[in-house]
């Protein structure tokens, strides 16, 4: 099976389990779940329950007769629960001297300021505003494809993360990026994120390419390099063929942040347009296909989107499903 790997389409990645050719005694290895399976150490079967509880006659035709949830659903649900998880780290930090009856001290409150000196955060248009990253991410194909999978997948395997940041890691605002990247991801939890930029050497193409086959399969991965033979190979390598764009020093931190600010809103501002473009599109098709449906309407998971008349005019709406009873 190993050979039909790069025959794979890209959105399947294989993986052999048990990863050990045999046992070495000191247990029962690595354990799989299979689906509708025998537990081998128990001999019992897996069943699928109903809502009452009780075993399914057909398995199999249950499962036939599921809906899949779309990938979309699904992360706006994660983000949902980031927010519910934020909102209670909030609450949990209450004064507690209400509770003891001692007044605590409160810290003093800087006066407001119009702009920061220096917006630390990453934004989606930092990837065209910042010249190194935006550069590395046009140069090497591995570190585009690994955004890409980012922002389409909100998914990367823990090699996939190490690539990200043992490359983009090492060079300044690295490791904003990097962790607006992981940040995405529905799977990475704070503890993997980056403090500060790295030191020493960068991962090397080599070691690219056998961390992560599977992704430079399918991307062209064989930089020459012909500017640097005497050094190893590694995407950071890029940068020596950037064009030194350093902006003349800046009049004041106030001036330097509006313009950071400018520039981020103008690259952001042009995918609203082109997402607002794309929207007309879809909604049109959309309703126009709903149009041909008897009862002009179609359920989704959590509800369903339906053709109203409003006043005389046709509205695309959105109907949640009814909240069950506890």
């Amino acid at each position: 099976m190993r050979w039909q790997a790069p025959l794979l389409p890209a959105d399947l990645h294989m993986e052999f389990f048990p990863k050990q050719v045999r046992l070495t005694g000191k247990g029962l290895g690595n354990l799989i779940k299979v689906p509708l399976g025998i537990h081998r150490r128990t001999g019992y079967r897996s069943t699928i329950l109903d809502d009452a509880g009780n075993p399914e006659a057909d398995p199999f035709a249950v499962l036939r007769g599921m809906t899949p949830t779309p990938r979309s659903v699904l992360h706006a649900a994660l983000e949902r629960l980031r927010g519910l998880a934020a909102d209670t780290a909030e609450c949990e930090e209450v004064d507690t001297g209400v509770a003891t009856g001692v007044e605590q001290a409160k810290p003093p409150v800087a006066p407001p300021a119009t702009l920061p000196p220096r917006v630390l955060s990453w934004t989606e248009a930092d990837f065209e505003t910042d010249a190194r990253v935006r550069h590395m991410l046009r140069e090497c194909a591995v570190l585009a494809e690994l955004k890409r999978m980012v922002d389409e997948y909100r998914q990367l395997s823990h090699e996939e993360q190490l690539v990200l940041i043992h490359t983009i890691g090492h060079v300044e605002s690295g490791p904003q990026c990097v962790n607006y990247l992981l940040g995405k991801c529905m799977d990475v939890g704070p503890e993997k994120l980056m403090k500060s930029r790295l030191k020493g050497s960068p991962v090397s193409c080599p070691s690219i390419r056998k961390k992560i086959p599977h992704v430079t399969r399918r991307v062209s991965c064989n930089c020459p390099f012909e500017y640097a033979k005497d050094r190893y190979p590694t995407p950071v390598l890029h940068l020596l063929t950037l064009a030194d764009t350093a902006p003349p020093p800046a009049p004041s931190p106030t001036a330097a942040a509006l313009l950071d600010v400018a520039q981020r809103f103008a690259v952001l501002d042009c995918r609203r347009k082109e997402i607002e473009r794309e929207w007309e599109s879809l909604h049109k098709s959309f309703v126009e296909a709903l149009r041909a449906e008897p009862d002009q309407q179609v359920a989704c998971p959590g509800g369903h989107y339906r053709l109203v008349q409003v006043e005389g005019v046709e509205e695309l709406t959105w109907q949640p499903d009814a909240a069950k009873e506890p």
